[in-house]
């Protein structure tokens, strides 16, 4: 399983959460990402999100 961490101008706590995350979560793989003009504009900095997602094999 992977998670994606998003985030509006808030790199640092988005790294804080996901290290929270994989204290409870160890197995999981994790990748950060910005959140979009479109949505940021509607939460505002200092937005975090998560999605999971499972991982593919090719």
């Amino acid at each position: 399983m992977k998670a994606v961490i998003m985030n509006v101008d808030a790199m640092n706590e988005a790294k804080r959460f996901a290290e929270l995350i994989k204290q409870r979560c160890p197995k999981l793989t994790f990748e950060h990402s910005d959140i979009g003009q479109v949505i940021g504009s509607h939460v505002g900095p200092g937005a975090i999100g998560i999605a999971f997602t499972p991982i593919f094999k090719t």
